[in-house]
């Protein structure tokens, strides 16, 4: 007899119950079906004669032979008539349903459509890099997102972003393609979309919110890095964490947020670092609103992707532990604190997308002060702070060269020192050595937004 078993439910609820039963009756049908079959149109031939002589099977009057287990076939279609029309439209009947119709490869036809008549005309800043890349990196490429896709270690695959744009300003409109080859629609292994539109008018009015990027303070930024970071005693500029000499650094991302709450202008600072070689890192993310005094108001928004689809239908749940970057609480929980903050920016030139391995050593004494990769976006990877030891820094003209990938380097960078405690930070130049500036206390008018860029 057939049975319908329990798979991975944790309760039973009534509807469940009358379910199995009626599919345990109908099954009671199918198995007198089959013996009212097997009794009429028996396997082997039975004698049913005086004389000894068998009938063998049943000819209509064509002659031609009529299948034996079309009994079996007419209570198979009972049964699924049943299912659709008699048993209610719950959500695990819709499911069965949906499986059975194609319905799921139905949705991501809708979806591959979708993305391809909005990023044929939208204004969207596209990133396109192999797939490896991005599930090994995603924290870099799009911060607020991890990498919808897994890497199936099928070769030539890669991914194809595409970020909405208000202006110069991304957005959380965000969709993502898989694909194999050429970027060419019968080329797209699976579609994703983090669920998020904008409205012309909608970003019309955004454009013209003169208010939004007023404020901006890098302060909780700066204590996450002197809690969890300290000098190495050795007179090093390279930092410790956990005893451990750890090449640290941050970035920030700036950018329109849409819930079912409406819409927010938010800052984004990422600060991860690496205490090997640069394959693993640990990173962590704040928040702020930047249309607010004080920053507050903004909470980490849950960004995961709205929809995430194969070719098949089937719906895709990413693997994170791929990603060579895993989530730990550096903001908030501070366990030290350190004489304050240094750091370089390294990339004040960065021209084209794409991440690169950043190096940066000194000379005398011999010393490799930073090993890590940089953002994806341009824009953004100009802004990536690199920290130091501030008390090694301030005592020396910190002269040293960088290196990313593909670029011969010895450049100076841009220098910084947050002092703890105070409101100066400490600029330096090759011209004029170190010059202290005034922070902006709290109630200071604010700063121009390019103003603001330039001391981030």
């Amino acid at each position: 007899m057939l049975t319908v078993k329990r798979n991975d439910l944790r309760g039973e609820s009534e509807f469940e119950k009358q379910l199995r039963d009626r599919m345990n009756g109908l099954s009671d049908s199918v198995d007198c079906f089959d013996k009212i079959a097997a009794r009429a149109f028996p396997e082997e031939s039975e004698d049913f004669s005086d004389s000894g002589s068998t009938v063998t099977d049943l000819e209509n009057i064509s002659g031609k032979r009529r299948a034996a287990p079309v009994l079996r076939w007419i209570s198979a279609a009972a049964a699924v008539a049943l299912i659709f029309g008699v048993l209610p439209r719950t959500a695990l009947m819709n499911d069965i349903r949906t499986n059975l119709s194609g319905g799921k490869r139905r949705q991501y036809n809708e979806l591959v459509s979708h993305i391809i008549e909005e990023t044929a005309s939208g204004d969207y800043r596209v990133y396109d890099l192999p797939l490896g890349d991005y599930v090994k990196n995603d924290v870099l490429v799009t911060p607020m997102y991890r990498c919808p896709f897994n890497d199936t270690e099928r070769g030539g695959m890669s991914v194809r972003i595409f970020v909405k744009m208000c202006g110069d300003v991304p957005t959380n409109e965000i969709f993502a393609v898989e694909y194999s080859g050429t970027y060419t629609e019968s080329n797209f292994v699976a579609a994703a979309a983090a669920g998020a539109e904008f409205t012309e008018k909608e970003l019309a009015e955004l454009k013209n919110d003169k208010n939004a990027w007023k404020n901006y303070s890098d302060k909780e930024l700066i204590k996450a890095v002197e809690c969890n970071f300290t000098s190495d005693t050795a007179g090093k500029l390279s930092l410790l964490h956990d005893g451990e000499t750890a090449s640290a650094a941050s970035f920030g991302y700036q950018f329109w947020y849409k819930d079912e709450n409406g819409i927010q202008p938010l800052i984004a600072d990422v600060l991860f670092y690496t205490s090997g070689t640069g394959d693993k890192y640990n990173y962590d993310i704040s928040v702020q609103r930047a249309d607010t005094e004080d920053g507050g108001g903004a909470t980490l928004p849950e960004t995961v992707w709205e929809t995430s689809l194969s070719f098949d239908g089937s719906r895709i749940t990413s693997d994170v532990s791929q990603s060579a970057f895993t989530r730990e609480e550096l903001f908030g929980g501070y366990r030290q604190q350190s004489s304050g903050c240094a750091y370089a920016k390294c990339c004040t030139d960065a021209e084209d997308d794409g991440i690169e391995k950043l190096t940066m050593k000194r000379s005398l004494p011999a010393e490799t002060v930073f090993t890590g990769l940089t953002p994806f976006d341009a824009s953004v990877k100009r802004e990536m702070r690199v920290y130091v030891s501030p008390a090694i820094a301030d005592e020396m003209s910190p002269k040293l060269q960088y290196y990313t990938s593909g670029s011969s380097g010895g450049v100076s960078p841009e220098w910084y020192i947050c002092w703890q405690g105070t409101e100066r930070i400490s600029t330096y130049s090759e011209s004029d050595g170190w010059t202290d500036e005034k922070l902006p206390s709290d109630d200071s008018p604010a700063q121009d937004p390019a103003q603001q860029r330039l001391t981030r």
